[in-house]
């Protein structure tokens, strides 16, 4: 694992998903990540990354919601959210105002 929050035991992490492209598998650098998504990457702005897939889950929050929280946040975030093909979404999330303090990205 790269990238860890030194306040996290790495052993207290467990990794679980649907395996991925190799493709996917090869981490480039923080910097690298950030140039190539067309991120501020300022030094003290945390950066969230919120992903939107197709499938709603029943007892998990939705990417409004999620959005939402992190609009919320007193701190000044840099926030991304993947919204893939879902064109609709991206549109609805262009409608919700974004704090002074936050950058937003939506990306697809």
């Amino acid at each position: 694992l790269t990238h860890v929050n030194p306040m996290i035991n790495e052993e207290d992490i467990l990794v679980t998903g649907i395996p991925c492209v190799p493709a996917f598998s090869e981490v480039p650098s923080k910097k690298v990540c950030i140039k190539n998504l067309g991120l501020v990457g300022e030094k003290n702005r945390p950066i969230v990354l919120i992903c939107a897939s197709g499938a709603m889950y029943e007892g998990r929050p939705s990417v409004f919601t999620l959005y939402e929280q992190a609009l919320s946040c007193v701190t000044g975030l840099e926030i991304v959210v993947i919204t893939g093909r879902q064109k609709d979404l991206r549109r609805d999330l262009e409608k919700i105002g974004v704090p002074p303090q936050h950058k937003v990205k939506l990306e697809g």
